[in-house]
């Protein structure tokens, strides 16, 4: 009986709707007629990434050897920060205005360059990049002077902006208030809907400063307007973080808006003033605070906030917000006053959906009654990461048991909470040494740090616990992550080793039986989910953390 020949067509379709990279690279391997199918959905679902003089030359080489096939399907191009340690020389950048110039239906670029080692010295690639007709979105990490020319010289109408620009020089940071950077943006104003800024200035008198002038400038009521925001990202503002010029910059806001740190000279008995200015400057939505009948500008609802802790407090955003997520992690100030900041504004705006990034370094005054209680009765979806880690006090002021007891004297009150993910980080830089005397017994630092260890945390009678604590939890996903350095004596030589790990373990917790008289009794049950299907649900729940935590997750244990 003859072998049917292999219905390409019909193993293009399937091929589509492949969408991990490893699926993919399978069926390249199978046989080579897979190979070009194989190639075409790979190049369609990732981004190009160049990361230096080497990878210009072999992906041109890639691309033109067939063109016409392969161009079409490249929609993100990628340019590594610090790849690029040198000026471009001219046949490369040849080479990388014909790669731009072929992929046509390129959508969404990214910059990442050191200095201007990229740009420097070839203006053409400026122009070849600010030509892509199809050109979406545009991503640059660089100096000032580099990324604004380039955006000056756009020439599609940009849906996401990110100028993620440091200082080349002192003068730069006079570019980022939004009269100096307005006429750069005018031409993409109609069309931007995602607008992020490395650093933005809205503070009148941190504008005098630096124009060392009593003149600010423009008022901030004639600054240009950007209707069509619907997400901002900033990671720092200099100077006061001002509500009432980011309503009037960004009038239709409501997706997601996030803020980096606040400046280090806002003294700590200047915050309570910042955040009353910023709650009047929302009055009444749908008037003017200033009470003379003019358009309001206050957002009516964000769809999410990422923020440090005092940035969210300083904001004292009145609108609905579904989703916040709150970082500590970078925070300059005590761990006191961001436990402060942070339970003032969940009292006064309870949220459905909250992540806690919090640091115990110095012991539990972070963690302590948070969430606070008067969210129970709204929030439905929790995710805690906790870094537990003693690099600065191996004598740690608190052990597993007081942090379980704190977890769960926090917990209690979220009577409507369905979907709770714990993370612990645990670093232990220095395990005892191989000569400390057995009889002197562990601090209670090294003690919390075995704890957390995945040999010795017990996943299962954890989650009972805190399963008993929430009656309506139907969701619950643990992690413990870290490492040891562990130092110990080959023959006379000390030697110090790293230990990594990364284990997580995740139930839906079904319901008790029901008796005759529709009763509920006995224990609910935990039913452990696999590993895809836990991650599936941390996706669909959106029980994520910022990307930052990445790292938290890269190492795993045997």
């Amino acid at each position: 009986m003859p072998v049917p020949d292999l219905n390409e067509d019909i193993l293009t379709v399937v091929c589509d709707f492949l969408s991990d990279v490893s699926d993919v690279l399978a069926v390249s391997l199978t046989c080579s007629r897979f190979r070009p199918i194989a190639i075409r959905r790979l190049l369609a679902i990732r981004l190009v990434l160049l990361n230096g003089d080497a990878s210009i030359r072999r992906f041109h080489a890639f691309l033109f050897a067939d063109a016409p096939a392969r161009a079409p399907l490249i929609r993100a191009l990628d340019i590594q920060y610090g790849s690029f340690h040198h000026p471009l020389q001219a046949g490369d950048a040849t080479l990388f205005m014909e790669i731009v110039t072929m992929c046509h239906r390129l959508e969404h670029v990214t910059f990442g360059l050191p200095s201007s080692a990229m740009l420097a010295g070839h203006p053409n690639v400026i122009d070849a990049i600010a030509s892509i007709p199809n050109l979406r979105s545009l991503s640059i990490s660089s100096t000032a002077e580099d990324a604004l020319a380039l955006v000056r010289n756009v020439r599609a109408p940009l849906r996401h902006l990110g100028l993620w620009c440091f200082y080349g020089d002192p003068e730069d940071e006079f570019n980022w208030y939004p009269a100096a950077f307005q006429d750069t943006l005018a031409h993409l104003e109609p069309s931007l809907e995602e607008l992020g800024f490395h650093q933005l200035i809205v503070d009148p008198e941190k504008i005098r400063e630096l124009r060392d002038s009593e003149d600010p400038g423009p008022l901030f009521s004639s600054w240009t307007q950007y209707p069509a925001v619907r997400s901002l990202s900033v990671n720092c503002f200099s100077g006061r973080l001002l509500l009432d010029p980011l309503q009037r910059l960004f009038p239709a806001l409501d997706g997601r808006l996030s803020v980096g740190q606040v400046a280090v000279d806002n003294p700590e008995d200047t915050l309570a003033d910042i955040r009353a200015s910023n709650q009047l400057a929302q009055g009444n939505r749908d008037k003017n605070a200033s009470g003379d009948g003019s358009r309001s500008y206050a957002w009516r609802k964000l769809d999410s906030v990422v923020s440090s802790p005092v940035a969210f407090y300083l904001l004292g955003l009145r609108c609905p917000i579904r989703f916040v997520t709150l970082d500590a992690a970078d925070e300059y100030y005590g761990p006191e006053a961001v436990q402060r900041c942070i339970a003032e504004s969940l009292r006064e705006s309870p949220v459905p959906h909250l992540a806690l990034c919090l640091v115990l370094h110095d012991g539990l005054a972070m963690l302590s009654g948070l969430p606070p209680p008067e969210v129970g009765g709204t929030l439905t979806h929790l995710t805690l990461a906790l870094d537990a880690a003693c690099h600065w006090a191996p004598q740690a002021p608190f052990g597993w048991n007081e942090l379980l007891d704190e977890i769960q004297s926090s917990l209690r009150p979220l009577r409507e909470l369905t979907h709770l993910r714990i993370v612990f980080q645990s670093k232990s830089p220095a395990d005892r040494e191989p000569d400390t005397d057995a009889s002197v017994p562990p601090s209670l630092g090294e003690r919390l740090a075995r704890t957390l260890h995945p040999s010795t945390f017990d996943f299962q009678v954890i989650a009972v616990s805190l399963v008993r604590q929430l009656p309506s939890l139907r969701s619950l996903f643990l992690t413990t992550c870290g490492y040891f350095t562990r130092r110990e004596h080959v023959g006379a030589v000390p030697v110090a080793t790293n230990e990594l790990w990364c284990v997580s373990r995740a139930w839906n917790v079904a319901p008790s039986n029901t008796g005759a008289d529709g009763r509920q009794g006995g224990e609910r049950m935990l039913v452990e989910l696999r590993d895809e299907d836990a991650e599936a649900i941390i996706q669909r729940e959106e029980l994520i953390l910022p990307d930052s935590y990445k790292l938290w997750f890269t190492h795993t244990v045997d």
